[in-house]
């Protein structure tokens, strides 16, 4: 009996930490999806059920690495992904050391990790070849083990296209602004066969996706204060991050939502949603302030003019009664600095007052 409920607990425990075969319904949890395959899972899972409903032109998009936009310097979590699943699943010559190629380009050499994840799926399930081209700097000759994929190359060179072969799939890596995608499809695609954009690095449409009728199959997309989560055929979902790095979902949307489409945000009673545009709110709050520390600033200045022009003529009035001012240096040096900042306090309050009022 022992031995039965140990068992038990041991599966339930494991199940807690290993994703479903399917990698899950909802967006993969900050950050472990990178590190337990749960994007891996759910990018293939989509993958392979675009396939089969006739997709063949198809857009997946999700940070390559974990808290990507400090990659740049190199975050703990960026040289943990690097080390522990890049440079070891690739078999790069040397491993991930300072100054070594994987290191100093972790996005390029992470989307081919990717794309080695991934080339399974992109067989459809009959076993084709699929190869991998790319835009970044990528040494293959350093990369000891590409897995599923049959070649690798780099984008739009003439060596790439002669390698084509019939029958292949194509997992493309950043390969730049949406409007040369199907220049592409025609150089190194083949006929009714998947042609995948990975990782785009930038959209020219400044908006979710893209506008070339390429199916984004799986995408996730940090942006204000939350993410943009979808995996074919389900919905589009807006997703609210919250300072444990948690996530609640606020929103699903049968068709794709524009970027500056309002957000619900639910009440702490949870009883009603307002709508905010989040991105509207965060620019309005900030000119608001910058108009509040403006006013202040230039009626602080105006005071302070007064009052040196006050000091300049050696009198301050008061009933009629006019006091002459020493004219020492010493005392009209400190009647400057006493002047300069009884100037700026009465103004920056002043204007402070009066653009709550505005």
């Amino acid at each position: 009996m022992k031995s039965i409920l140990l068992l038990i607990t041991i599966s339930s425990s494991t199940t807690a930490l290993i994703p479903l075969i399917d990698g899950g319904k909802t967006m993969p949890k900050l950050y472990q999806g990178w590190f337990n395959e749960q994007i891996a899972k759910q990018a293939s899972t989509s993958i392979s059920k675009a396939i089969s409903s006739g997709v063949r032109n198809m857009e997946v998009q999700f940070p390559p690495v974990p808290n990507v936009e400090e990659v740049k310097f190199g975050t703990p979590l960026n040289q943990k992904f690097g080390i522990q699943l890049v440079a070891k699943d690739l078999k790069v010559k040397g491993g991930y050391k300072p100054g070594s190629n994987v290191s100093r380009n972790l996005l390029a050499y992470s989307n081919i990790y990717w794309s080695k994840k991934l080339a399974g799926a992109a067989k459809g399930g009959f076993g084709k070849p699929v190869g991998v081209l790319t835009a970044e700097a990528v040494d293959f000759n350093e990369i000891g083990d590409l897995g599923g994929l049959s070649r690798c190359g780099k984008i739009n060179q003439e060596s790439s296209r002669k390698a084509g072969r019939n029958g292949e799939s194509i997992i493309c890596v950043n390969p730049g602004g949406e409007e040369t995608w199907q220049r592409l499809v025609s150089a190194h695609g083949q006929p009714n066969c998947p042609f995948i954009v990975l990782n785009n690095a930038y959209s020219t449409s400044y908006d979710l996706g893209n506008k070339k009728n390429f199916e984004e199959v799986y995408y996730l997309k940090r942006i204000s204060k939350g993410w943009v989560y979808r995996a074919y055929p389900g919905p589009w979902e807006a997703y609210l991050e919250k300072p444990d790095g948690t996530v609640e979902l606020l929103e699903s949307y049968k068709n794709k939502p524009s970027l500056r489409e309002k957000l619900i945000c639910k009440t702490q009673q949870r009883d009603a949603a307002i709508p905010h545009d989040i991105e509207c709110l965060t620019f309005n709050l900030k000119m608001l302030v910058h108009r509040f520390y403006t006013i202040g600033l230039l009626l602080g200045r105006l005071v302070l003019a007064a009052f040196d022009t006050l000091r300049s003529r050696h009198v301050i009035g008061r009933k009629g009664v006019h006091l002459q001012l020493l004219e020492t240096q010493a005392c009209s040096v400190k009647i400057e600095e006493h002047t300069a900042k009884v100037g700026l306090f009465v103004g920056d309050s002043v204007g402070l007052a009066v653009g709550f009022a505005w």
